[in-house]
């Protein structure tokens, strides 16, 4: 029998993992730090410390720490000003500090990425799912006026689709 160990390997020390740790032992600050100290890995909205950066800016934030969360977008946005996850990102955190315009100008700044991005039609999808997830995520939380908020500014977006209807119509049953 062929024993692996966990720790063997190598994407265990990569950037976006190092973040990971970093974010566990001393929150985003610590993370952003180690972000900084990597700048090569921001360069591509795709990279894995971007991807990361982003999924810490939404835990920050479903915590509570919207300046912890708002300090990870401002990183990413810093090295990929059209990075369509962040922009949503940040609107979400612009909704939880009570600036539903600000909200909507980072929710177009993510559609204007997108249909700028090589790959509008992916870009655009990539853009109605990120606003949708983030409607999701307040509804998952009974934060219901947030919800149909950002899920009515989808189907503005977004008319043509049935996903966006659904969605913002179950968050009208739920509430």
């Amino acid at each position: 029998a062929m024993a692996t160990s966990y720790f063997n390997y190598d994407s265990l020390n990569s950037p976006a993992m190092a973040l990971l740790r970093a974010y566990r032992s001393g929150g985003v600050t610590e993370a952003r730090k180690v972000a900084a100290a990597h700048p090569g890995t921001l360069n591509a909205d795709s990279s894995p410390v971007i991807q990361r950066l982003v999924s810490l800016a939404g835990m920050a934030a479903r915590n509570g720490d919207l300046p912890g969360a708002r300090t990870a977008i401002d990183l990413i946005l810093q090295h990929q000003p059209a990075s369509i996850q962040a922009l949503v990102v940040s609107g979400g955190i612009h909704l939880l500090e009570g600036h539903q315009e600000a909200m909507a100008a980072s929710f177009q700044k993510a559609l204007l990425a997108a249909q700028n991005a090589k790959d509008s039609i992916g870009a655009s999808r990539l853009a109605e799912s990120a606003i949708n997830s983030l409607g999701y995520g307040f509804l998952n939380k009974d934060q219901f006026a947030m919800a149909i908020t950002v899920l009515k500014y989808n189907v503005l977006s977004f008319p043509k689709s049935a996903n966006t209807y659904d969605s913002l119509g179950e968050a009208y049953w739920r509430s």
